[in-house]
């Protein structure tokens, strides 16, 4: 996920199954309308650019060939 989207750029990354820090992005998003209005317009323009079919599948494309290369070499 990472590779795709950037904390406090286009979202906010918690850790998986940690109910705290989940809920304090929430209160934080709540507390701040412009941060969750930005973010939610960054995100919506990452996934309009990189979430088209043809997009995601050059870039799926790309991640195959690179470990085909890697696996001839061993």
């Amino acid at each position: 996920i990472p590779y795709t989207i950037s904390h406090n750029e286009n979202c906010i990354l918690v850790p998986p199954s940690d109910p705290l820090n989940l809920s304090k992005a929430i209160l934080e998003l709540i507390r701040n309308p412009q941060k969750c209005k930005q973010l939610g317009e960054s995100g919506f323009r990452m996934v309009s650019n990189e979430g088209n079919l043809e997009t995601m599948s050059t870039n799926i494309f790309s991640v195959y060939e690179k470990t085909i290369k890697l696996n001839k070499g061993n």
